[in-house]
């Protein structure tokens, strides 16, 4: 098993964001940021609040970056490795 998908088996916030760099940010649909403090506290409140059992899947995309500090995402290019 990949090792983010047990971070997240195991609820480990720390672990799942410690993939993240630290300038990492979540961008929402309204343009709002979260960036990696208020990322990993989310995560731990919804690892806090959520009862088993929580199906997790990875999903592994490629960006193609559109200026040196914003990448894209392709629609529709998600791969499912085999398990």
């Amino acid at each position: 098993m990949p090792r983010l998908s047990q971070a997240y088996l195991e609820e480990d916030a720390a672990m799942v964001v410690a993939y993240r760099t630290p300038d990492f940010f979540v961008e929402l649909p309204g343009g709002a940021q979260l960036d990696y403090a208020l990322a990993l506290s989310t995560l731990q409140d919804f690892f806090a609040q959520s009862g088993p059992p929580l199906e997790v899947n990875t999903d592994i995309q490629c960006a193609r970056m559109t200026q040196r500090n914003r990448s894209r995402l392709p629609r529709h290019t998600a791969h499912r490795p085999q398990r």
